[in-house]
């Protein structure tokens, strides 16, 4: 008995059915003409197109089941070790630290790329393994401001809270150690050139352990890495054993910069400048990640814009001074960084978002709240 057989459009990847003793479908959505080949009726192929369809849509729950049921049927697969370890950062709760997951899913991602495709993993690191570093650590940031002091109105019962506050430490610990795994890869022989995003990363990451940050409830801003409270207490070491792995690595991307390592056009290409490579252990040059403007960079696609410099104002001379808008800043810090992704990407949301920016900068301006 012959049945209908099921095939992906080579254009959108929609699910189509191509009825008994037809030899081609076409798609209803894109127009395009299928024809039947073995890799479109392949179940690893439909299973493949599916885990990107989640990617796209941002369903992470289904990119994980899609990239381990790829891997059951092909350990060798690159895309779907990435796809997974990626599935695990975005799935992940505040109390998870996904960290050596990634580690191990980038890991092999790496290793089961061929010569051939070395440098299209090396890209997807490039983009989206450093959206999600960041996005995790921004998170876990803004987790531990929110949570991390507990101000009961008493100041004999005002204090730290110990879990919170150890579980951002060791999730940043984790995060940094990811990113010095990606150093380690662009540094591979296999790599032709050093990619500049990948070293960015672990110096933005590692610039965690050397930067002040706002605290709800709490009057200054305190470095997690170098508390001395009598609630709580934590001294990063750098002559531990991750310090003296992470330490000569930070002066490398340094050097490397320095003497022109990184061509123009690739830090153009990853909009990267100096102030990315600036030392991370110098907090006043080392600007916290809690300052970026996320969505509004990506609009006007230069950090130094006019219109910046006013959102940065209000942002620190209003919104951080009531409850509700610090509340809204650690909102933004966890959801702002994955919206300018897709702004950037996306003409018609820059062309949506750039009015709605300008009036705002126009509103601070007028009522001079900035």
């Amino acid at each position: 008995m012959s049945v209908n057989k099921m095939l992906s459009c080579e254009s959108c990847g929609a699910d189509l059915v191509l009825k008994n003793g037809e030899t081609s479908v076409k798609c209803g959505f894109c127009g395009t003409l299928n024809k039947p080949t073995e890799n479109s009726t392949n179940p690893t192929n439909k299973t493949k197109i599916l885990m990107f369809n989640g990617v796209e849509s941002d369903n992470w729950e289904d990119v994980s089941k899609y990239a381990t049921k790829i891997l059951e049927d092909d350990p060798g697969d690159f895309e779907a070790w990435f796809y997974k370890g990626a599935a695990a950062g975005w799935t992940s709760r505040h109390i998870d630290d996904p960290s050596k997951e990634i580690t191990n899913c980038f890991r092999n991602a790496f290793a089961n790329s061929d010569d051939s495709n070395v440098s299209e993993i090396m890209n997807i690191f490039a983009t989206k393994g450093v959206e999600l570093m960041m996005a995790l650590a921004n998170g876990s940031r803004a987790f531990a401001q929110q949570h991390g002091y507990q101000n009961v109105g008493d100041f004999l019962h005002n204090g730290y809270d110990q879990d919170t506050m150890m579980g951002h430490i060791g999730k940043i610990f984790g995060f940094i150690d990811v990113a010095y795994l990606l150093t380690e890869l662009n540094r591979n022989d296999r790599v032709e050139k050093i990619n500049p995003a990948l070293d960015a990363l672990f110096l933005r990451l590692y610039s965690f352990l050397h930067t002040k940050i706002s605290m709800d409830g709490c009057m200054t801003k305190k470095n997690p890495f170098d508390l001395i409270e009598a609630t709580f207490t934590f001294k990063y070491d750098p002559l531990s054993e991750l310090g003296l792995k992470w330490l000569p690595r930070v002066d490398e991307i340094l050097n490397a910069y320095s003497n022109k390592a990184y061509s123009e056009e690739d830090l153009s290409e990853y909009s990267l400048s100096e102030r990315d490579f600036s030392d991370p252990r110098n907090e006043t040059a080392q600007e916290s990640t809690e300052g970026a403007c996320f969505v509004a960079t990506a609009v006007y696609t230069n950090k130094n814009h006019s219109n910046l410099i006013v959102l940065r104002s209000f942002r620190d001379n209003t919104l951080r001074k009531s409850l509700a808008g610090k509340k809204f800043i650690n909102f933004y810090y966890i959801y702002g960084p994955r919206l300018a992704i897709k702004v950037k990407q996306s003409n018609l949301l820059k062309s949506f978002f750039k009015p709605v920016i300008d009036f705002m900068v126009l509103a601070i301006k007028l009522f001079k709240i900035g």
